[in-house]
């Protein structure tokens, strides 16, 4: 093997100490150690405004721009089934006789929960809540004229007491009262109608406001002349309250016109009311769009809540 002459283990020592030396400089040795700084991230809340919706107030209504008059388009969700209320639970049916008839007792139309006279001037309870005796108002006609007395309406609500027919919406209050027989509801004097209960109950004068509880003409009624065809209706003008019946064309629309001679001052509003019998959400909503619906007869519309 051949050796270099120059180099042996003892000319190594000194130039390997020497080159380490050159190393430990280079890379800092013997000097102090720079501390290693890491960055440190605090978190801070930024508050980002956020608009706040302004609820819009209520516009109120100036009563000198408030105006009688006008005819008003109505769609129905149904046609009407029922034109007299008895046994009638009919929502559509309602609609329609609501407008031609009226009743004892009604819901205060502001405060829904108040009941308020409608036929009744005023109303007395006795006998530990089980007598109810309501006092009929002067001055009330029939739209052919003749007189609405207390004996229309014992003549008429007795018939929604009769346990032969159906109890529907309109007999509801008679759960709480005696039969009729045994003086359930009876004429007493010329101007008031009397009730007598089985039981008290606070219950009895809220069912005897529903709107199904329509008094209708006994004299019409006594000559067998059918109520619940609304042909009969318009032909013999039937009805007290503030709308009379003009015209009713099934499955189309049915219209009614202002009563002059109501005997509530200042009612109704609206000349006449033309409903449209619409039972398709999309002819709703492009009629209303044209501009040749002002609005629904009932929360019941055939739309769904986006429509």
């Amino acid at each position: 093997m051949l050796r270099h002459r120059g180099l042996n283990r003892w000319t190594l020592l000194p130039m390997i100490a020497a080159l380490l030396l050159v190393i430990s400089v280079a890379c800092g040795g013997g000097a102090t150690a720079t501390p290693i700084v890491r960055e440190v991230v605090v978190e801070r809340t930024v508050e980002v405004p956020v608009e706040v919706p302004v609820a819009t107030p209520v516009p109120t209504v100036d009563p000198n721009l408030a105006k009688y008059g006008g005819n008003i388009q109505m769609s129905a969700y149904a046609d009407t089934r029922d034109w007299d209320p008895l046994g009638s639970s009919s929502l559509s049916s309602v609609k329609s006789y609501s407008q031609l008839y009226n009743q004892i007792v009604q819901p205060d139309t502001t405060d829904t929960v108040k009941i308020i006279c409608d036929l009744c001037s005023s109303w007395d309870i006795s006998n530990g809540g089980q007598t109810f005796s309501f006092k009929i108002r002067d001055g009330v006609k029939w739209q052919d004229g003749e007189d609405l007395t207390a004996d229309d309406v014992v003549y008429g609500l007795a018939r929604y007491m009769n346990p032969e027919v159906s109890i529907g919406r309109s007999g509801l209050f008679r759960n709480y009262a005696l039969p009729v027989e045994e003086g359930g509801i009876k004429l007493v004097g010329d101007d008031t109608v009397e009730f007598n209960l089985t039981f008290a109950s606070g219950a009895f004068i809220k069912f005897l406001a529903l709107n199904y509880v329509k008094v209708l003409p006994k004299h019409l009624l006594e000559q067998g002349i059918d109520l619940n065809q609304a042909e009969n209706v318009i032909e013999h003008k039937s009805g007290s309250g503030p709308f009379i019946l003009d015209e009713y064309k099934r499955g189309n629309v049915y219209a009614v016109s202002r009563n002059p001679n109501y005997f509530k001052e200042g009612r109704p509003y609206f000349n006449g009311i033309d409903h449209f019998i619409i039972v398709d959400s999309g002819t709703i909503i492009a009629q209303f769009k044209g501009g040749q619906l002002d609005m629904a007869n009932s929360s019941q519309s055939n739309l769904t809540p986006t429509e």
